[in-house]
């Protein structure tokens, strides 16, 4: 088993104990409704992910049942709300897979849930479509892995990504970073380190770690403060977390550059951050203020279903569903989780998805997107401008 916490392995532990009587999720379906879960956090401090990516999920379900379904097979979305909460996300898993007898599962929204459901999925044979970046979920490492897939770029490549945007491309010598405590984070934080013994090109000389329903950033902003790094790198699955620490840290004086992940880069952390928020660096994959021309069309969808653009929780879900849909058309026979899993591995090339870049997975590699995908954006008078 792997990278989970001593939580989440009593969390499953207590799972896997009250149903060891192990449920086959991947019953045969030659007609009828193909039913497929989706775990994610429409509430707490991820919901402003998790909601955009449930919303659009349903339109592009809706879509294609309206078309006649997939391969004249009806697809029925089973929603579960994990809460944000690793313990409510196995319980969701449990549920979809025992009694909702769902052959594939979208989510979670955090990595933090999803690795706390995903050895359950695995040995109910259900594979996972996982809509977070942390690297973890898809390391060959765990003994899940043949079922763990991801519909977007790893924590990795986003950290790589802001990285060489900022620190390396202007030669600054010091970082900070910013991490909220979730697996997310943690990964985070730990390639930053990494990155920065590997590439010798710069040092990180301070690091802070948040609660992830923290409120209050102004210990942390004084501590980066004193620190002097010439560039802090946020980390964190809040965007909340993110908006609260610039402008603490703005507000008593830090003048270093400021940057993170995906998670910044959405309507919510601009103004939320307000005027504090200007000159961020975001590594994401998407700009609905400036968007690409696959942004372009997903935003028709977007609108003839009555979904606002927010941020990258669209993109994730539309992702997601349709990766799936297309693994389902390309079966033959039965639609059970092992053939929906073969079949995933066997998408090369597809481009049939709003996010830059094109689809390639393979057995040995679960990863939808490579580094590619990666949209460089800057915070400007509270508008995203692309970088590259």
């Amino acid at each position: 088993m792997t990278n989970l916490t001593r939580r989440q392995a009593t969390l499953l532990a207590a799972a896997t104990a009250s149903t060891s009587l192990l449920w086959r999720a991947g019953a045969a379906r030659a007609a009828g409704t193909i039913k497929i879960g989706g775990i994610l956090s429409l509430s707490g401090p991820a919901a402003s992910f998790g909601i955009p990516e449930r919303d659009i999920i349903k339109a592009f379900a809706d879509n294609l049942n309206g078309k006649g379904g997939i391969n004249g097979r009806t697809l029925e979305v089973i929603f579960h709300d994990d809460r944000t909460d690793p313990t409510e996300a196995v319980r969701g898993a449990s549920k979809l897979i025992r009694q909702d007898g769902v052959v594939s599962i979208l989510g979670s929204t955090t990595g933090n849930s999803t690795l706390a459901f995903l050895p359950i999925a695995a040995r109910a044979q259900v594979p996972v479509l996982a809509l977070n970046a942390t690297s973890s979920v898809t390391a060959a490492s765990n003994s899940f892995f043949p079922w763990s897939f991801r519909a977007c770029v790893n924590t990795e490549q986003m950290t790589q990504g802001a990285l060489d945007a900022v620190v390396i491309k202007n030669n600054l010598k010091t970082v900070g970073v910013v991490y909220s405590e979730d697996a997310f984070g943690r990964e985070g934080a730990d390639l930053t380190k990494a990155l920065a013994q590997k590439e010798g090109k710069f040092q990180v000389i301070e690091t802070a770690s948040v609660p992830l329903n923290a409120i209050d950033l102004s210990t942390t902003a004084s501590r980066i403060r004193n620190a002097k790094p010439d560039f802090t790198f946020i980390i964190s699955s809040s965007a909340a977390i993110a908006a609260a620490f610039v402008r603490s840290a703005r507000q008593i004086g830090y003048d270093g550059k400021i940057g993170g992940t995906v998670i910044l880069a959405q309507k919510a952390f601009v103004d939320a951050a307000g005027p504090a928020g200007d000159g961020t660096i975001i590594a994401g994959f998407n700009n609905w203020d400036d968007p690409l021309p696959k942004e372009v069309e997903l935003g028709k969808t977007m609108s003839a279903a009555g979904i606002p653009p927010a941020g990258y929780g669209e993109v994730l879900g539309a992702n997601g569903i349709l990766i799936l849909a297309e693994a389902i058309r390309r079966i033959k026979g039965d639609i059970t989780g092992d053939a929906i899993r073969a079949s995933l591995e066997t998408i090369e090339a597809f481009d049939g998805t709003p996010m830059n870049g094109k689809v390639n997975i393979t057995a040995t590699k679960h990863d939808a997107y490579g580094p590619e995908a990666l949209v460089i954006t800057r915070v400007e008078k509270g508008k995203l401008v692309t970088v590259r």
